[in-house]
């Protein structure tokens, strides 16, 4: 399970939105990207998004039955 949630997105969030509106903002309409540059760029993100956190995305789900699983020794 993702420690945070709501962490993990706003980080995919930024991850997605962050290159093309900074292009945008700073370079204004004609770095708009295309539909296709678009896809691409979404693409990478969500592939490095879930590069950081497959670790959690696979873990098992379980109860904290053992103590190193609730932080303990």
């Amino acid at each position: 399970m993702v420690p945070d949630p709501g962490v993990a997105a706003r980080r995919l969030n930024w991850l997605v939105m962050d290159e093309p509106v900074n292009n945008a903002m700073l370079f204004g309409d004609d770095a708009i990207p295309s539909q296709r540059d678009l896809r691409e760029h979404v693409h990478t993100a969500v592939a490095v998004f879930l590069a950081a956190y497959v670790q959690w995305i696979l873990a098992p789900r379980h109860s904290g039955c053992h103590p190193h699983c609730r932080g303990g020794d």
